[in-house]
Parts: structure tokens; sequence; C-alpha cells
């Protein structure tokens, strides 16, 4: 296989080598709504922060990978999976958002 081991070119379902999954972290994230309580789906959930991370970061941002391993629709709360490298950009993106669907809101990152 070349000089890479064989483990090195097993990917998962996003594409990402086995040997980097290592090299990934965990961030809770809920969103928070101003004034009154609104459900969010997992995909609604997703496609704000991806929209933050386009808004931030451009291009780049919208390449950043993250998986969202659980989530809770009562809460508008999840954990998601991103590479390390790429926390910073998931959290900055986190802070910046203001509002979903007209209405003012913000994503709260926890500790996990």
């Amino acid at each position: 296989m070349g000089e890479y081991e064989a483990e090195d070119t097993l990917v998962n379902c996003k594409g990402v080598p086995r040997s980097l999954r290592s090299k990934q972290t965990v961030l809770q994230l809920t969103v928070i709504f101003e004034g009154r309580e609104r459900s969010l789906t997992q995909q609604a959930f997703a496609k704000l922060l991806r929209a933050s991370l386009k808004q931030l970061y451009g291009i780049i941002g919208g390449a950043v990978n993250f998986e969202i391993a659980s989530y809770d629709e009562a809460t508008a709360s999840a954990y998601v999976q991103v590479n390390i490298q790429d926390s910073g950009k998931l959290k900055a993106a986190a802070a910046v958002i203001s509002s979903h669907q007209g209405g003012a809101c913000m994503m709260q990152v926890k500790p996990s």
C-alpha cells in the first residue's frame, strides 16, 4: 500500500481517515431562544451552524467537517464532533449566532 498503513486508507462515511479520528473533539452546543420557546430540528441546527461558518469564513468555513453525534430537540442541544484544528472555527461560528427565522437567539458552547 505504499508508504501508508492499511489503517490510514480506511475511511468512515464522512471521508475522514480512521487515523485522524483520534484528533477529534466533542463540543456541547445549545441554542437558547430569547422570549419564547421554539423547537429546532437536528437538520435546522446543523444548517444554522453551517450558515454561521460560511458567514465567518466563506468557502473555508463551509468546508469545515462536523458531525452531530447526538441531538436533543426538546432542548436544542447537541454534541458535535469536529477535528481539533477546526474546533476554534466552530466555537467562533457558534458565538456569533444571534437570530433564527426572525427570532433572537444565541448558541452556547459548554464544556463537554
